[in-house]
């Protein structure tokens, strides 16, 4: 049994309703045009790095 069956649609409704903050995971983010630098920024695998964003403006 898969533990996290059918969690999705509950933890999208948690957290936009506020409730559940996600933005302390995300270590650093990044526009379209730099996103060699975030693929870069990956590779060095920092221990403090949870997630990083590469998002189109």
């Amino acid at each position: 049994m898969f533990r996290y069956a059918h969690q999705y649609e509950r933890s999208i409704a948690l957290h936009a309703s506020g409730r559940v903050d996600l933005n302390p995971l995300i270590s650093e983010t990044f526009t379209f045009e730099d996103a060699i630098k975030a693929f870069e920024r990956a590779v060095e695998a920092r221990p403090t790095d949870v997630k990083q964003i590469v998002f189109d403006q």
